[in-house]
This record gives C-alpha cells, structure tokens and sequence, in this order.
C-alpha cells in the first residue's frame, strides 16, 4: 500500500483503506485451489495488521478525538453495542417464519446438533442474555473496588467489551445460519471465531491494570501489581498462540475438541502456574 502522507485526513485513510482491502478480499475470494487459498489468506492478513498498526501510530494516536478513551465515543460504543443486539432481535423476527418449529440447540463433539428445542427460545433468548451483558458492563467498573484503574486501561476495556459482544453476536448469527444447515458443522465456525476473539484479547491483555472483573484475578496477582503485570504479559502471549492455533485448526480440522482443552489448559493453568512463583520470588526480595 501507498506510503502514509501525515497531512491526509483519517477519514481519507479510513476510505483508502476500505478500497484497498476491498479489492483484495474479493481477489481472494476468487482464489480456488486451497493451498493457494490459504498461502494467500496469510499474506493478505499479515499485510493488513501491518497497515493497521501505521493507521494506529499515523492517525489514531494523533487524532485523540476518535480514540476509545474519550467519554463522548465510548457513549457511542455503547450504542452502538445495543444496536448490533437490536439486530439479532430484528434478524429472529424476520426469519422467525422460515425457520422450522424444531432447531439446533445444543451440538456435540462431532460439531452436529444432538439437540433440538423451540425456534422461539432459539432466537430470542441467547440476544436477550447479550442485551443484559451488553447494560451490565458499565456497571462493572463503577462497583470494582479498584474502579479508579479503569481510566488506567479506558481504551483497553472498550475494546474488551466490544470484542466479547462482537463474538456473541457471530456465535448466534452461526446458529442462525445452522438452523436452516443442522447437516454442517459448527466446528470450524467456532474455531475461527475463537481464534479471532483470543487474537484481540492477547493483544491488548498486557495493558489490563488490576481490578476483580477482567483479567487473571487471583491472591497473587491482586495483592502485587508487579505480579499482575508480569502475569498478563505472559497471558497475552500464551492468548495470541491459542487464537493462531484455533485459526490454523479451523482449516485442518485436526481433533478441535482436544485441541480446544490442551489450548484451554494452556491459557488457564500456565498463567496461573506462573503467577504463584513470581509472587513467591517477589517474596524472597522483599524478605
């Protein structure tokens, strides 16, 4: 892509990017061998973080106005939360008749359903608990008793939030789409969508300040902020190295349900490991 010209506007740059990478997804999506498929795939998204980070130090960064942290746009973040789920309610309303009486609600270790349950509850109910985790975020900072750190990571829990329901949002739009194909499976859905949401967190877990809603709560990260920190460091990284796995896995298709507990082990127990020793060697310094 062009060289960036720090005098452009961000809104130019955001259409720059919009065309560029426009072209490119189709170009790719024309693309028929598989190998050649996904030797591109790779390419297309190393190259696309790559011109994210110049748009993040280029504009972002020098543009407060449209950053996470100002107050005015995490207002419109919110919004903007409740209408992705006003969606999902519009969207069950609208196929609520194509939709056969019986759907999918439950899918086993093969990724088919082996469960079925009322379309009603289906379409309704799983948008109605991400309206309600949707409202109650807000309020989770303002009771942590820690509550001052989240002007701290501000940007940061902005992108949590919107991260989590982005990824609710896709599983229902999965089981949506699964109620008209209970015949496909929905392994591969998961693993990319999974894969995606561990990226985001891994990348932006280190900048989480202690508080006891987010992040590796446990005695030995809480009572020591030395130890939080060198704690989520390592989290993201092991967070990032999943979500690969988890991409890498929803091409081959190689065993996800192991794969998915090995990765689960890996981003739960290594850190929790990990956090015990160094408070213990934070111990013998301080003795």
């Amino acid at each position: 892509m062009k060289s960036w010209n720090t005098s452009t506007s961000p809104k130019l740059r955001c259409r720059t990017i919009w065309i560029f990478w426009s072209e490119r997804i189709w170009w790719l999506m024309r693309k028929e061998d598989s190998l050649s498929f996904i030797l591109s795939m790779w390419v297309c998204l190393k190259n696309l973080w790559r011109d994210f980070l110049i748009f993040w130090k280029k504009t972002l960064l020098k543009h407060k106005q449209i950053l996470f942290i100002n107050i005015f746009t995490m207002k419109h973040l919110l919004w903007l939360r409740i209408g992705l789920v006003g969606i999902l309610f519009l969207l069950g309303a609208f196929l609520y008749d194509s939709l056969p009486e019986s759907v999918p609600t439950h899918w086993g270790p093969s990724g088919l359903p082996d469960a079925y349950g009322d379309k009603a509850w289906n379409l309704f109910f799983f948008p109605f608990l991400i309206l309600l985790i949707v409202l109650a975020f807000p309020f989770l900072s303002k009771l942590d008793p820690k509550k001052e750190n989240y002007e701290k990571f501000a940007g940061t829990w902005e992108i949590f939030q919107m991260s989590i329901i982005s990824f609710f949002v896709y599983v229902q739009c999965v089981i949506l789409y699964l109620s008209f194909h209970p015949e496909v499976s929905i392994t591969k859905f998961m693993m990319f969508g999974l894969g995606v949401l561990f990226l985001i967190i891994g990348n932006y877990m280190g900048k989480i300040r202690q508080n006891y809603f987010i992040g590796i709560k446990l005695p030995w990260t809480l009572s020591s902020e030395v130890v939080w920190n060198k704690t989520h460091r390592l989290g993201g990284k092991l967070f990032v190295l999943a979500g690969l796995l988890f991409l890498v896995n929803g091409f081959v298709n190689w065993y996800p349900l192991w794969m998915f507990v090995i990765l689960l082990v890996l981003v739960v127990f290594v850190p929790i490991g990990y956090s015990y020793m160094e408070f213990k060697r934070q111990s013998h310094k301080v003795s």
